[in-house]
């Protein structure tokens, strides 16, 4: 089994969540919780309050802008919180926090704020800074040697040429797959390919609805995919919180059931109520209409969340999802299912 990602900051938390429910792990590529950048400047600060002119404290922090900002704010210390070990945490842990450029932006801000919280934690619950480097050397030796059933752990990059039989690509999302970064969509969208070929049987994309204190809608991608072979849920869906990212077995015989009884395009009905769209005057959609339409109902929004959000009719709103293929191809109305029914238009 493995759980791979675009970004390695996003399989930190999930050593955290492995590892506190005893659940073996393996980490490849990037992504070492003990290895990002906020990790090492905050036990390198530790090291420097003790001692200034310390080996570890100059590789740890480095001798870049961010280094020589963050010594210069420790040296403001005084010398009775530096000989005190948790005082020196509380400091280091304000400062780090504060160790980014003004432009960063809130997502960036607040996953660096995550990982300075772990690492405080840790520190907590350590007497020193050579018990926190003894502790994260365990940690980090524990990932490198691999029980039999580890569940491994990896960026997309590290996992070309691998398979397993089962395989969640996390954080599926717009922003990070495809990566906000990346003016290359089409290398973005080959690196998404690369993730979901290395299952043999079973995948599972999730998305989070807000990661790192801000809201994030499902990737593009997602929208590109067959949903004739996808079983879709939301976070706003009763049990979302609690349920597997697997399709359960009434779910399987719902897509066995689809697979068997295949569309074959649309009906007379569908391609009347399209005409009479049309010749109503309405404005065509856009993909970007599209895109934010395809967002929200994935998201679980109502109709008439979806009809505020667009600025469309309802009847409009559910001929669109209908041409998408999101709903079958029958009277646009007709089309939404009873449960469906039941959370848009209450």
């Amino acid at each position: 089994m493995a759980v791979l990602y675009r970004s390695g900051t996003i399989g930190i938390h999930f050593q955290a969540a492995l590892r506190a429910l005893d659940i073996p792990f393996e980490v490849r590529g990037a992504g070492d919780f003990w290895q990002s950048s906020p990790a090492k400047l905050f036990v390198g600060s530790l090291y420097y309050l003790r001692d200034p002119q310390s080996t570890a404290a100059l590789e740890k922090m480095g001798t870049g802008k961010r280094g020589d900002i963050t010594r210069e704010r420790l040296d403001l210390i005084d010398r009775g919180t530096r000989r005190d070990f948790e005082s020196s945490c509380a400091h280091v842990k304000r400062i780090v926090a504060e160790a980014l450029p003004i432009r960063a932006s809130g997502r960036e801000r607040a996953e660096w704020e995550s990982i300075v919280d772990g690492v405080a934690m840790l520190a907590a619950s350590c007497s020193s800074v050579e018990e926190l480097e003894a502790r994260t050397a365990e940690q980090t030796q524990a990932t490198k040697r691999p029980h039999a059933n580890s569940v491994v752990l990896s960026t997309v990059y590290s996992a070309k040429g691998l398979e397993w039989d089962t395989v969640f690509v996390v954080g599926v999302e717009d922003g990070v797959m495809p990566h906000g970064n990346s003016a290359d969509i089409e290398e973005e969208r080959r690196v998404a390919y690369v993730a979901i070929t290395r299952a043999k049987r079973r995948l599972a994309l999730t998305y989070a609805a807000e990661r790192f204190g801000t809201k994030s809608d499902p990737s593009p991608f997602l929208f590109e995919m067959h949903h004739g072979e996808a079983i879709w849920t939301g976070p706003n869906m009763a049990g979302a919180d609690s349920r597997l990212p697997l399709a359960s077995l009434g779910e399987r015989a719902q897509l066995a059931t689809k697979r068997s009884h295949p569309t074959s395009g649309p009906t007379p009905t569908t391609r009347r109520s399209s005409r009479e769209t049309a010749s109503s005057g309405s404005r065509p959609w856009t993909s970007r209409e599209d895109t934010r339409l395809q967002a929200a109902y994935a998201s679980s929004s109502s109709l008439e969340e979806m009809s505020l959000i667009l600025k469309r009719s309802p009847d409009e709103i559910v001929s669109r999802l209908v041409a998408l293929k999101f709903l079958p191809n029958r009277n646009p109305h007709d089309a939404l299912s009873a449960e469906y029914r039941r959370r848009s238009l209450r």
